[in-house]
This record gives structure tokens, sequence and C-alpha cells, in this order.
């Protein structure tokens, strides 16, 4: 495998999904998330700053959040089909014998899973596993190449199954990235546009971007001066995030930017409202002003942030609400179900091996 060439490929390959990724909902069920409060002295009336209307919409719903989803009434009607995916693998040994990161090694063997929740129970009306080796190693950034056979198998057999067709999700959870990624495409956002579905990345862990100032310490700290501080936004810390600062003034205060916690935002600074009980969400925007996501406690005993980004004709703003509202625990449900089952299954092949 000729790595170099091989990246510069996928790049190119990467760059023309991109440009057929739909932002926004293009959904058959019905979106209402609506405010349940709008402060109209929070807009500065005296400053220079864009109009309130003038602002990205999404970004403008964000931040009138104060970082708080209570501060919302959502609903999603029409929606009953939800889709979870999940991709696990074993401990074994690559064809060289070389053991390593088992997400690394190139010839493990994984089990893909696609389920389908019903809601509102959000019972699993529908399994499928696909099991195989992966030929490709795991390179940062590029995993879709990867995993993107075996899940494209399971989402071929749904759409033609005799008896279960009809359970076709009508939105995916993905355990993957989104758009919070350098090339703004992540797993979640790959599927989405090969598959043709309405897909939502939920990461475990954060994908850095040096080049947009998001970085791993830098969301850890704006976390927790967001926790600390019942803060509500994170805004670019360069010029493009002083209108959204005058947008929330007198509301706000800064976060002393002398403190050790904002030295470590990279390019962000946060701002706490006062008033504020609870922050549940930090916007993820870069240093050239986009919108890559967001950090999400998603229940109130969360503690460990998931990582929540927009895939594929879903909206940054529904990718938020529905990944809330899917969330029993820590991973939002379909994905958690996805992995439970995933892991039975390597469980029981490490037995029958063994």
């Amino acid at each position: 495998m000729d790595t170099e060439s091989t990246r510069t490929e996928w790049i190119r390959q990467q760059n023309e999904l991109r440009a057929r990724r739909i932002a926004n909902d293009q959904l058959d069920f019905s979106v209402n998330i609506t405010p349940r409060h709008i402060d109209s002295a929070a807009v500065d009336s005296s400053s220079s700053a864009p109009p309130v209307d003038m602002l990205d919409p999404l970004v403008r719903d964000f931040v009138s959040s104060r970082g708080d989803t209570a501060s919302f009434d959502s609903s999603f009607e029409g929606l009953r089909y939800v889709g979870g995916v999940d991709i696990g693998f074993d401990h074994e040994e690559d064809q060289r014998g070389v053991r390593g990161p088992r997400e690394a090694i190139a010839g493990a063997t994984a089990v893909a899973v696609l389920v389908v929740l019903e809601l509102p129970t959000l019972k699993v009306v529908y399994k499928d596993m696909e099991e195989g080796r992966l030929t490709l190693p795991y390179i940062p950034t590029f995993l879709a190449f990867r995993e993107l056979p075996l899940l494209l198998r399971l989402f071929a057999r749904l759409r033609s199954h005799p008896t279960w067709a009809h359970v076709f999700p009508q939105v995916v959870l993905v355990d993957g990235n989104g758009i919070l990624h350098p090339r703004m495409m992540g797993l979640a956002a790959h599927l989405g546009i090969v598959a043709d579905v309405p897909t939502i990345g939920v990461a475990k862990n954060f994908l850095h971007m040096n080049a947009e100032h998001l970085t791993v310490d830098g969301v850890k700290a704006g976390m927790k001066a967001l926790h600390e501080a019942s803060t509500g936004a994170m805004l670019p810390a360069d010029g493009s995030g002083q209108a959204l600062r005058s947008m929330l003034a007198p509301q706000v205060q800064e976060v002393d930017s002398s403190s050790d916690v904002t030295g470590a935002l990279s390019g962000l600074s946060a701002i706490a409202p006062s008033g504020t009980s609870h922050t549940d969400f930090m916007p993820l925007i870069g240093s050239s002003g986009q919108l890559y996501g967001v950090t999400l406690l998603p229940t109130p005993s969360t503690t460990n942030p998931i990582f929540v980004s927009p895939g594929h004709r879903v909206s940054a703003r529904t990718t938020l609400f529905l990944a809330k509202k899917l969330s029993l625990f820590r991973i939002p449900e379909p994905v958690r179900q996805a992995d439970k089952i995933g892991r039975l299954r390597l469980s029981q092949l490490a037995k029958s091996a063994g």
C-alpha cells in the first residue's frame, strides 16, 4: 500500500463527497425546536454588531440557549424509527503477527452492527451484524474507507429485506464523527452521503483540529469552565466572535482572560451568562467561525462529555436535540445498543476461538 498516494486519493474523494453533503434538515419527519424564553435585553441595540437576524441562525440558536437545551422545547413529529451503527474489533494479531491497538490493526476481525429502535419506547425492533476482516489499517481521519464496506452491506440488506424494510431508519446515529473532522468528512458524514440516509456523528473521544484551534486540552478546559461557571457558549476569540458577544451583553460576564483555563482554550474564549443554573453543551466553533458540532453532557448525571456533529441531511440544531432526546445514559441509545450487541458477538467469537 502506497500510503502517500492513497491518502492523496482519499482526500480527493473526501473533498468530492463534501461538496455533495447537505447541511440542512432533509427528513421525512417534522422538527419543532423553539426557545422557551427570549430575553430581549440580551441584545445590545447600541452595538455596531450585525443585527441578530443577520447572524447564522444555527449559531444564533446555540448562543440564545446559553448552552442549556432545557431552555428549548423540542419535538419530532412523525419520527418512529431511529438507527444506530457501531463497529467493534477483536484482539487478534494482524497478518504479520504484530499486535497493537485493536482499532489500528490491519487484518483484525470486525463486527459491524446496525440496530433500529422504535420511538417512543426506544425498544430495539431490528438488529443485524456483518463480520469480516479489515484489510486496511486505521489511519486517522480516513476511518470511513476502512469501515464503510461492512456498514453498506447492512443498509443494503435492510433496504431489500422482504419483512423488515419498513423499519428502515429515518435517521441514523453513528459511532464516529460527522463534520467534526479536518475535511468535514468523518464516518457519519461519509456514510450518510454514500448510503443516502440522514446521519449524526456521536464520538466518545475528541478529534483535535489544530488548524481550527480546536484541541483536546482546549475543549477539556472549556468544558471545565462551562461546568464550573454555568457558562452558556463558546465563541471565537478573534473578531468573528465580537458580534455574538455584543448580542449577549449585558447578560454575560467574561471568564478572566488571564486564567489558565482560558489560556488553554486555544483560540476560544468562554462567556458566562448570569442567572443560569445548568449547562449541558458547548458549541465547537473553529477559529474560522465554522460550527463543527457540540460537546454534550446528555443527561444530568453525565460528567464525561460526548462529541456530537451533523453528518448528512441533518442540521446542527437538530443534531444536538435529537442526540439529547435519544439519550438515557451517556451514549445515545441507538449507538449504545449497537455497541452492546457488537461486544456480545465479539465475546462469543473469542470464546469459540479459545
